[in-house]
């Protein structure tokens, strides 16, 4: 051997041949770069027996040098990798490829295996360079973890927006629609004629609206329960909606009150659309139990510069008006109604501005024992002052109830109006009795619709509390109208005032035309004689007979009566006579302030009949 080469020779334990293989000394400085690579490196010859390697790869193999030389590098690889990896040792191609291989303790190691082809200059020798790629597949793997949880929580992501785009979607449909009947509620009806309107001058279509409101509804609620309620109102809007255009749009705002909207002629062959509505409510008649439903319907229709509120405020109108007229009809906005509503928002605006500004006045009508004429109460009146550039407080000023209370029911303002006069009242008797030396009570009128929606009890407590009036001297006046058709909960309310010590009177009774025997049914304390009836007792046997029958009526029971409107000592002495208890009218006293109810004197004497 060449003394400027070094000998490397190896023994084939299996065969127990030696074979020597010449490095060429000038492969010295290649031989010390490849004891400092980080990878491992071999040389093998063209039987796959490595005949050189370096301590890097006895290390990634975890043995002794010496155990790696002489023997074949391909039995460090799984057996199903052996094969191929010899076939291309065999052949001396070049390449990479990756394996994996088998440390002396048995793990699996990925290798990457980098094979050169042998030069002219190394014999048949083939150099190998090994990489460990544990630390990269394991870094792929956890990529690739990483890649599959991203995936998963994109697909998850994807699903939280998918259910939040439901969920808004639902919330919008919600926020729209009436959840009892699925119909545009009155945010979206009012969308949709805004649009209408707006389209109006460039089609040339007219728009109308139609306001539908059931008939004796109340009635169904009260008696049969809110889920019959519900129910009927279900059936409203798939009639409705059974018999309007497939561009029409039918919606529900509130209780029992529906819309309708419809764009272009209403009227046409063979029914025009309000005949259609007000039939598909009565044909076939709606009945729960034993109550029949009608409908009453308002309809306006569109003109230059009506504002959609507008509009719905006069359809609103025509409707009140229909009912106001009997109810199961349809009428029309026009001039009439027009004139009407502008009345009554004039109306609303006087009663809005005496309530916030001291304008509402109450006065008191005393209330006397007709046995002897000696006052034992009053009852409260309430007035607005008029305004005429600023307020005037003669009484001949003042606005008296029938010009105001409609509106003030129609527009709800009848309940702050109520609780003001109210709190005034129960603020009098105490005062009266420190001025006559003896007991008096006041007598206030409650609304239907203070019974309906306002918290009574709460309210009169608080005004008895306030005052530190003793319940027993207030009295509390119900029309007879609202207590034909009375609800179990206004009869609780009734028992709970009652309960408190405060009597409890039908006002205006025999007005309402009803059977007498309601009224065994109702907690009352006493019956007033409506007006009528007293002013006509002496000439009309009639008026007489139902005053006669009323006291009858109220002696049975064990009920106070009180007259109203006495004028005449005549009156007076035939009322005491047929044994009516107390009275009140101009024959004792006006309507006056406060201060001046126990200073009056009556008008007429106490002597013999």
């Amino acid at each position: 051997m060449p003394a400027e080469s070094v000998d490397a020779i190896v023994m084939n334990g299996e065969r127990g041949e030696q074979r020597s293989y010449t490095l060429a000394t000038e492969d010295r400085p290649y031989r010390r770069l490849v004891e400092r690579m980080s990878e491992g490196a071999a040389l093998v010859g063209a039987d796959g027996l490595i005949v050189y390697a370096n301590d890097r790869l006895a290390s990634l193999f975890g043995v002794p040098l010496e155990r790696l030389l002489g023997g074949p590098f391909s039995d460090w690889l799984d057996e199903p990798e052996r094969a191929s990896f010899i076939e291309q040792v065999v052949a001396g191609r070049s390449g990479h490829s990756e394996h994996t291989a088998r440390r002396l303790d048995g793990t699996a190691m990925p290798v990457l295996v980098g094979m050169s082809a042998p030069e002219e200059s190394s014999g048949s020798l083939r150099s190998l360079i090994v990489t460990d790629l544990s630390q990269q597949k394991a870094q792929q793997q956890q990529v690739h973890r990483l890649n599959v949880k991203l995936t998963d929580q994109l697909a998850e992501l994807q699903r939280i927006n998918s259910d939040l785009e439901e969920a808004e979607r639902l919330l919008t449909h919600q926020t729209l629609h009436d959840p009892l009947t699925g119909l545009p509620n009155r945010t979206l009806f009012l969308d949709r004629l805004e649009q209408s309107l707006a389209a109006t001058p460039r089609t040339g279509d007219p728009v109308t609206v139609f306001f539908i409101d059931l008939d004796a509804f109340k009635q169904v609620n009260d008696t049969l329960g809110h889920t019959a309620g519900d129910r009927l109102l279900q059936e409203v809007a798939e009639r409705l909606s059974a018999v309007v255009g497939p561009n029409d749009t039918v919606a529900r705002s509130a209780g029992d009150e529906f819309f309708v909207l419809t764009v272009g002629p209403i009227s046409g062959l063979p029914v025009a659309l309000p005949d259609r509505l007000l039939g598909a409510l009565h044909q076939p008649a709606l009945r729960v139990g034993d109550v029949t439903v009608t409908a009453s319907i308002g309809l306006a229709v569109s003109y230059e510069g009506v504002a959609p509120e507008q509009l719905l405020r006069e359809a609103d109108a025509a409707m009140y008006h229909a009912k106001r007229a009997g109810g199961a009809r349809w009428e029309r906005f026009g001039l009439r109604l027009r004139d009407e509503m502008r009345h009554r928002r004039t109306a609303e605006l006087q009663l809005r501005k005496a309530l916030a500004g001291g304008g509402v006045r109450v006065l008191y009508q005393r209330v006397v024992d007709l046995a002897d004429g000696r006052p034992v109460g009053a009852e409260a009146l309430v007035r607005l002052r008029r305004s005429h550039g600023g307020l005037r407080r003669s009484h001949g000023s003042l606005l008296s109830p029938t010009k105001f209370i409609p509106t003030a029911e129609e527009s709800g303002l009848v309940l702050p109006l109520g609780q003001q006069v109210l709190e005034r009242a129960c603020e009098q008797p105490l005062r009266w009795e420190h001025t006559s030396g003896h007991p008096w009570y006041v007598s206030v009128n409650v609304s239907p619709r203070q019974l309906a929606e306002a918290d009574l009890v709460a309210e009169v407590s608080a005004a008895l509390a306030a005052a530190a009036l003793p319940a027993d001297q207030l009295r509390l006046e119900i029309t007879e109208s609202a207590l034909l058709n009375v609800s179990p909960r206004v009869l609780t309310i009734l028992n709970e005032l009652r309960a408190l010590g405060i009597r409890i009177g039908v006002d205006d009774f025999g007005t309402g035309y009803a059977s007498m025997a309601y009224v065994r049914h109702l907690p009352l304390d006493f019956i007033k004689i409506d007006q009528s009836f007293v002013f006509g007792m002496d000439h009309d046997v009639h008026d007489l007979a139902m005053v006669e029958a009323t006291l009858t009526l109220s002696h049975r029971l064990g009920l106070e009566s009180v007259a109203e409107g006495i004028e005449t000592e005549a009156q007076w002495h035939q009322l005491r006579d047929l044994g009516c208890d107390a009275g009140q009218g101009f024959l004792f006293a006006r309507p006056t302030s406060s201060r001046l109810v126990c200073a009056e004197q009556p008008a007429v004497g106490t002597s013999g009949r």
